[in-house]
């Protein structure tokens, strides 16, 4: 199952227990759905970048947190539509999380763009140099 990360947007006007209430709802959406939660973080209570209207009210602030979780590919739209039917929840955005980048030294030697022998390129841009500059002495002549 592939990793996925969702950016939950709570709305802000409720208590804590109400907000407890709609954060369990959206992870029992994602555990219905066959997925796995690794981890849920809390970003805080925040000012939105841009006023959203979410059914049918608009709101300027809201609770933020982020769902680590795997899931299969074909309940990810099962998912999303029962996040944008509560009414609690203001935004709700699913990304799949990319596979951290292998280092290129693990492989061996580390060449990043870096001319393998210098003192060998310069002898052979010496040479070209050398030689254009012999030509046009000849020609000049």
């Amino acid at each position: 199952m592939p990793a996925y990360e969702a950016a939950v947007i709570i709305r802000s006007a409720l208590e804590r227990p109400q907000l407890k209430t709609a954060l369990k709802y959206v992870c029992q959406n994602f555990l219905e759905e066959g997925g796995l939660i690794r981890n849920i973080e809390n970003l805080g209570h925040r000012e939105l970048p841009n006023g959203m209207r979410a059914h049918k009210k608009r709101h300027s602030h809201g609770n933020y947190f982020c769902i680590q979780f795997e899931s299969s590919v074909e309940a990810m739209e099962e998912i999303n539509k029962k996040c944008s039917r509560t009414k609690e929840v203001i935004r709700c955005n699913i990304l799949r999380e990319q596979e951290p980048m292998r280092r290129p030294c693990l492989d061996g030697p580390c060449l990043f763009g870096e001319i393998p022998n210098p003192d060998h390129d310069r002898a052979a841009y010496t040479r070209k140099v050398l030689t254009r500059y012999k030509n046009r002495r000849v020609s000049n002549v």
